[in-house]
């Protein structure tokens, strides 16, 4: 790959790798009239994005050759081409990725990859933006003000890190369909703590069954009295609470704990949807809000019983099927 062309004097001929008016940026060699953006996953914004690290990465190169002419020091002369060479190789790999896209706009990969190419560079754009000022942005104006014809892409006229801003919330959801990062934080939180307070309570269920175990092995008038009353679980601890030995009594403890867990990942679920800013999500899921009314039910509950010590369980019928979960994962 040759990065440089010299004249007869042997300095390097300065090119400008894309054409810009201020606004717009034309690829050499590249239709983007091409790509069409309706077949664009991420849409403009990455596009924009992409064209706007061009837009800077092509300047600094240009600054940067203008000054090596007339630069004497070889180190400094050489320091200087390595700069210019690793911003034009960064500023080409995007390209190519755009002319890629131009051909095959419905690439799942090149589209990936084009977003992580911004992203990879988006410390040292954003640093160039700052460094490069609206001095050079004018002169490149000037400079190819009379090149644009034909399609374009518009940067529009936010920054480059403004842009990076509102790319970090165009998230890909699985079936590729666009979400904003809001949507995506309150989703995952929430199926996050739905599923730890499913696991926990799972794990508790062992527990559970562990201490019944030891209660009908032990051979007690008063145990096996209250056993056959056939109580359900919560009844049935806390009449045979006075009478557990220390083996069972230390079951009972941590199965005590448990509930605490449990109570965590509840409170959690239940501040996500009480939450005001969070409501909007009720209509896209209706049933959140008989999730509300399980989690506020069960709060109230263990807040009633959290101090009596004959209390491990804290049990509350859920309304709300199986496949709830399923819709959650899916949504």
């Amino acid at each position: 790959m040759s990065f440089f062309q010299r004249n007869r004097n042997n300095e390097i001929n300065c090119q400008n790798l894309i054409k810009f008016d201020g606004k717009n940026i034309q690829l050499y060699g590249i239709d983007v009239g091409g790509l069409q953006l309706g077949q664009f996953k991420y849409g403009t914004e990455v596009l924009q994005t992409a064209g706007h690290a061009l837009m800077l990465l092509d300047a600094h190169q240009y600054q940067l050759c203008t000054l090596i002419n007339s630069i004497e020091d070889k180190k400094i002369k050489d320091n200087y081409l390595i700069k210019i060479i690793d911003e034009k190789i960064k500023a080409q790999g995007i390209i190519q990725v755009i002319a890629s896209l131009s051909l095959n706009p419905q690439s799942k990969d090149l589209q990936e990859t084009l977003k992580n190419l911004i992203l990879s560079n988006r410390q040292k754009v954003i640093d160039l933006e700052k460094d490069i000022g609206n001095s050079t942005i004018k002169q490149q104006k000037l400079l190819n003000s009379n090149n644009i014809n034909g399609e374009s892409i518009d940067i529009g006229n936010s920054s480059f890190e403004e842009k990076m801003k509102e790319m970090d919330s165009i998230v890909l959801s699985s079936d590729n369909v666009i979400i904003d990062s809001k949507s995506l934080q309150f989703y995952q939180s929430l199926l996050d703590n739905l599923k730890r307070s499913h696991e926990t309570f799972l794990n508790q269920i062992i527990f559970r069954d562990q201490l019944m175990e030891l209660l009908e092995n032990d051979k007690r008038k008063e145990i096996q009295d209250i056993l056959n009353k056939n109580y359900e679980y919560e009844k049935a601890f806390l009449e045979l609470y006075d009478y557990l030995n220390k083996e069972e009594k230390k079951k009972f403890a941590f199965i005590r704990e448990i509930t605490e867990t449990i109570k965590e990942y509840n409170q959690e679920i239940y501040n996500l949807l009480k939450d005001k800013d969070n409501k909007e999500f009720w209509k896209e899921i209706p049933r959140l809000k008989d999730l509300y009314m399980h989690v506020e039910l069960w709060l109230s509950k263990y807040r009633a019983l959290k101090d009596e010590k004959d209390v491990c369980l804290i049990y509350e019928v859920l309304k709300i099927k199986d496949p709830f979960l399923l819709e959650l994962k899916t949504k």
